[in-house]
């Protein structure tokens, strides 16, 4: 059966639900999250939908890059959603974007659109890199961080957590030990861990910054954004890299390792952060069926880690206790297969693929998420925007 015939179906199903998830949101077109759960756009979120839309509807992923740039505060600050409600407008979510409009650019040659946009593209690339470090423990790493309106009630208690969701994974077992406290540095609130996730992503936008500045023949951004890609991947492989077991690992401001295994360690393949021979130690990790090479996709914890869909603890509330400690994720799933895509491990890109878009054809709901044997997230929704999206992106990705 060849590629198309194969998977027709789920794609035309994605690329319906994608189109099903729009909105009209301050005037222009957008894709939700979800209808009813998420109705408005969310600052990741709508990085993973452009990359579905661009091969749907350019023109509609035009839309929603320019919708998600005109939300950036003056300070350079592109909110986790335009909510007061949990201070999602206080914080942000790991800048993708920027990976997103390189990729807009390659595929449709929109110089004018993107020379547009660069200024608060790199306006908000500063502010993850001037405000993630407030805390000045080492170098350029980010932690996870939130504002909080003064006079909340609830502020203390949930802190912490609004900290955990500027990384996008709201309860995962990195930041159990954070134990709820935070930090106040200048206006907004820590969790005392160095983020590989969020250095990976910031790193990864550095790299598309310079190769966008490179096609707009802008030479002193290119060069820049090279300089800034270059310092951030010597941090992260100089404070995250654990050569015994050839695998990245989170931090305390301490400097003291967390030793959970996560897929987080992976986007330093996304973001062209580690050398051959790490990207190889890494890559053994991946294709390891105790650890990540499950049937339907890759775990978001090391199935052999103590934290494997472990329950969260107290201070974090999420839907599903196990949200994000061990559930397969379509937005890290694009991830992995573009970082296996920059080393040339194209055979096994195909293969995470495959395992992905093979999931979904055997479900055809498109939940938010999905456990290791392939049934969907508890919280029970379904028609969800980044799934589809990924799902057209990688079927693309399948086809060339």
């Amino acid at each position: 059966m060849m590629l198309g015939e194969r998977y027709s179906p789920v794609l035309s199903k994605a690329r319906e639900v994608l189109l099903g998830n729009v909105k009209v949101f301050n005037g222009y077109r957008v894709v939700v999250p979800h209808l009813k759960a998420y109705p408005v756009p969310y600052c990741w979120d709508t990085a993973f939908h452009v990359l579905g839309l661009v091969h749907v509807d350019p023109a509609l992923a035009k839309e929603n890059i320019e919708s998600l740039l005109l939300l950036m505060r003056d300070d350079g600050l592109i909110p986790n959603a335009p909510l007061s409600a949990g201070n999602q407008d206080l914080r942000s979510q790991p800048p993708i974007i920027h990976f997103a409009v390189e990729y807009y650019l390659r595929r449709t040659g929109d110089r004018e659109s993107v020379r547009r946009w660069f200024p608060r593209l790199k306006q908000y690339y500063r502010w993850w890199s001037r405000n993630g470090n407030l805390h000045g423990r080492a170098k350029r790493t980010l932690s996870p961080f939130t504002g909080a309106r003064e006079g909340d009630p609830e502020k203390e208690f949930k802190l912490a957590y609004w900290a955990v969701c500027s990384t996008g994974m709201d309860n995962h077992p990195t930041y159990d030990v954070a134990e709820g406290r935070t930090v106040k540095v200048g206006d907004y609130y820590f969790i005392e861990v160095l983020d590989p996730f969020l250095t990976a992503s910031l790193a990864a936008s550095a790299r598309s910054m310079s190769i966008v500045a490179e096609e707009l023949g802008l030479g002193d951004e290119k060069s820049f954004f090279e300089s800034e890609h270059e310092e951030l991947s010597n941090v992260i492989n100089e404070l995250f890299w654990d050569s015994e077991d050839g695998f990245y690992y989170p931090l305390t401001w301490s400097l003291q390792p967390v030793r959970v295994k996560s897929v987080q360690a992976f986007t330093m393949l996304y973001a062209e952060a580690a050398d051959k021979g790490q990207a190889a130690k890494l890559v053994s990790h991946l294709t390891s069926e105790k650890e990540f090479w499950g049937q339907h996709g890759v775990p978001t914890v090391a199935f052999d880690d103590p934290k494997y869909m472990s329950e969260e603890p107290d201070w974090l509330y999420s839907f599903d206790p196990c949200y994000w400690r061990g559930p397969i994720w379509p937005p890290t799933t694009a991830l992995v297969v573009i970082g296996l895509t920059n080393y040339s491990y194209r055979d096994l890109a195909i293969s995470v693929a495959r395992k992905w878009l093979d999931l979904m054809a055997s479900s055809l709901n498109f939940a938010e998420y999905y456990y290791a044997d392939g049934k969907p997230g508890i919280t029970n929704r379904f028609n969800f925007g980044w799934t589809a999206a990924v799902t057209v992106f990688l079927g693309h990705f399948l086809a060339e």
